[in-house]
């Protein structure tokens, strides 16, 4: 199997004496987060709540497309891999345009429409798939 273009993880600067150059540029650019590009290998770590748990999360933070994931049917249980089981986007492609959805983008609203979704289904698969305070958050930047 082929694969191009993919990317896991942060590439690294090469040579390394362009770090100190791509640090100052992005202090400059924003001040307020942290004194280390967080794009690149050197900074050792994202910036600060791009991964935390959902019981830190502002129930006014907003994204424009939200997955969650729960556990995949595995064997007559839902003990697998993790799968997206919701998934909701601001605006969706329909081939020629973008058509706005009504989802407002908060994240709050759509755990709430999840847990909806989700009241009449098999008591242990709700169970498994209802976001709690110690779920993790991910922030993703996707551009293609």
């Amino acid at each position: 199997m082929t694969v191009s273009g993919l990317r896991f993880g942060k590439e690294e600067l090469s040579p390394a004496d362009q770090i100190p150059k791509v640090d100052e540029k992005w202090v400059q650019m924003f001040p307020a987060t942290t004194d280390k590009c967080p794009l690149f290998q050197h900074s050792g770590k994202s910036i600060d709540g791009d991964v935390q748990l959902l019981g830190d999360v502002s129930p006014a933070l907003k994204c424009s497309h939200l997955i969650i994931a729960g556990p995949s049917y595995n064997d007559g249980k839902h003990d697998g891999p993790p799968e997206a089981v919701y998934m909701v986007s601001d605006s969706i492609w329909n081939g020629v345009t973008h058509v706005d959805t009504k989802w407002d983008t908060l994240v709050s609203s759509a755990i709430t429409a999840h847990k909806e979704r989700i009241s009449g289904y098999k008591p242990e698969y709700a169970a498994r798939t209802t976001p709690q305070p110690d779920w993790l958050v991910v922030t993703v930047d996707y551009h293609s």
